[in-house]
């Protein structure tokens, strides 16, 4: 039964808990009261109906330990009459604005939130850069992170040999989770605002002609002399995949066989950085270079994310070739397309970048326009990679591919061979007087 609510009330309350939690119902106004939790802690509650909801609401007001008992009762009568208004209390002014205390507490909701909009790898990203530039931030008042301290922290971090691109990053990050949060003004804006920001160096290097011809000659000569007869390096040939589809990293060694079907393969959108799955056709080498079909759950390639950093370093470890990142094989791709003919919108469609247009965005898929454009892309990119080997060209000055070339292209067997007749030729062939390009 409900009772009225007085000092003796809270004085009779068992800050020790009861090991089960209970509640203590107020007359006064009808629809307030106590909860008390298992542990002992009491906090004041508001319950009624709300217009619109057939069950009853119930809305914390705060610990009896930090509100009055005046104060809590005039407050859960504020809400009653909100609620006889129509406005749903859980949802109140003061609700909406609490943000977190901490500023690490803010990144950990803000990722835990967009969970379902966010990549994995950019979730990893915030949290690497906040770990490794502001983890001493990371219990820190949010109303305590001024223009000041940004200030400092940026310079000292600049100070430590960190280069521009990646300080810069981590403040775009941490700048992002602010702004989420609506903390206005963001003070990391200071750092533009006094020009403290240094601009990166846009990114520029892609693998020239020389540097292409090296991979497939060093994937060429693996495939002929390994120690058990015939063996294809697995390094060169993610090289060349890379190289012939401009897919980013995580994609390529993301793709298990199950995404591969009727001569097409398939990045799902979980990968993609636009989340939107791009299909790709297995044109003439592509089909050699992913061989024999495996299990549907395995991937394709056989890296793990480590596994394949370890190869690629000892890959320049073991070669003349300067060193490169896997991201500059997606410029390389398109570079080398570019050379070829194709325009920059026709480039975009191949390395899957969104449309900045409403037609684009909505009503334009463009996978039947798409498809086509791709075997041709491809089937000219390899034509291109096969002038470099084995036509002339310098590459000081590589030229396009005469239209020619194309007829006496590299045969290659994956047009017109099963996968299991692939994994053997693979194994035993190569002696034709111009050998398959990869």
């Amino acid at each position: 039964m409900p009772e009225h609510i007085t000092q003796r009330t809270l004085a009779r309350l068992n800050p020790e808990g009861t090991g089960k939690r209970y509640f203590v119902r107020g007359s006064n106004p009808v629809g307030w009261g106590i909860e008390v939790s298992a542990k002992g802690k009491a906090s004041y509650f508001i319950e009624t109906r709300v217009t619109g909801r057939r069950s009853a609401t119930r809305k914390k007001i705060g610990s009896v330990d930090i509100i009055s008992l005046s104060d809590a009762q005039a407050e859960a009568k504020a809400f009653l009459g909100d609620a006889a208004k129509g406005v749903d209390i859980r949802y109140s002014a003061t609700e909406e604005d609490l943000r977190p205390e901490t500023v690490g507490y803010a990144l950990e909701m803000h990722l835990n939130e967009k969970r379902h909009s966010l990549r994995s790898s950019t979730i990893k990203d915030y949290q690497k850069t906040f770990n490794n530039c502001f983890s001493d931030w990371r219990t820190l008042p949010l109303q305590q992170l001024n223009k000041q301290r940004v200030i400092d922290r940026y310079l000292e971090l600049r100070d430590t040999g960190k280069t521009s691109d990646y300080v810069n990053k981590a403040f775009r990050n941490l700048s992002s989770t602010l702004s989420y949060y609506d903390v206005e003004p963001n003070p990391i804006r200071v750092l533009k605002q006094k020009g403290l920001r240094e601009a990166g160096r846009a990114r520029e290097r892609f693998l020239n002609q020389d540097e292409v011809v090296h991979i497939i000659q060093h994937h060429s000569t693996g495939s002929r002399h390994g120690p058990n007869g015939t063996k294809v390096p697995k390094i060169t040939k993610t090289f060349l995949f890379f190289m012939l589809t401009g897919l980013r990293k995580e994609e390529v060694l993301g793709l298990r066989w199950r995404d591969i079907k009727d001569g097409y393969f398939t990045i799902i959108g979980d990968v993609t950085k636009n989340k939107k799955a791009h299909k790709m056709p297995l044109v003439g080498s592509l089909k050699t270079l992913v061989g024999k079909r495996g299990a549907d759950d395995d991937t394709v390639f056989g890296y793990t994310s480590s596994g394949y950093r370890t190869a690629k370093d000892k890959f320049l470890d073991t070669t003349n070739l300067e060193h490169f990142t896997t991201h500059d094989f997606r410029r390389t791709f398109s570079e080398h397309l570019n050379l070829c003919g194709y325009s920059e919108l026709d480039i975009a469609v191949a390395n899957n970048q969104s449309s900045s247009t409403v037609t684009g965005k909505h009503y334009l898929g463009g996978s039947l326009a798409k498809s086509s454009l791709q075997v041709k892309m491809l089937t000219d990119l390899q034509n291109q990679f096969s002038f470099y080997l084995y036509g002339d060209s310098s590459s000081n000055n590589p030229q396009k591919a005469p239209d020619e070339w194309e007829k006496t292209a590299l045969y290659d067997p994956a047009n017109d061979m099963t996968d299991d007749e692939i994994a053997a030729w693979q194994e035993d062939h190569i002696n034709s007087v111009k050998d398959p390009l990869f």
